[in-house]
């Protein structure tokens, strides 16, 4: 017995549904990466600053640690030096799209990007 003997036509009709499904929510999903309106930056789980994306600035902020700078330039956000051992905010890169967010947990210090409403949702919430 071969397998094309085993499926039926409702089968083949459930199988492709479902690649079609998964085409169309993986299209969704990654299509809906919107560049953020505002940086915004934490510390100790509090907000210091919401600055627009669009403008070149250096922040410094206190942590827990010691000091982490957040410079934002071409529409992007990124820590460029901080006070903990590891570096790995620093190595993160930069960020621009809503919901993107750079944590140095030893200093305490969240940097995050949001749109233009004030609670930012991802797409599956949307």
């Amino acid at each position: 017995m071969q397998l094309c003997e085993i499926i039926t036509s409702g089968d083949k009709f459930l199988i492709v549904s479902i690649i079609l499904i998964t085409i169309l929510m993986s299209i969704t999903i990654f299509q809906h990466r919107d560049d953020g309106a505002y940086v915004v930056i934490e510390v100790d789980g509090k907000a210091i600053n919401r600055i627009r994306i669009d403008k070149t600035d250096t922040i410094s902020v206190s942590g827990s640690s010691g000091l982490t700078k957040v410079e934002i330039r071409n529409g992007k956000a990124r820590i460029i030096s901080s006070s903990c051992p590891s570096k790995f905010c620093i190595k993160s890169g930069s960020i621009k799209n809503i919901g993107q967010m750079i944590v140095c947990v030893p200093n305490h210090v969240v940097v995050r990007i949001e749109g233009e409403k004030k609670n930012n949702f991802d797409v599956i919430t949307e």
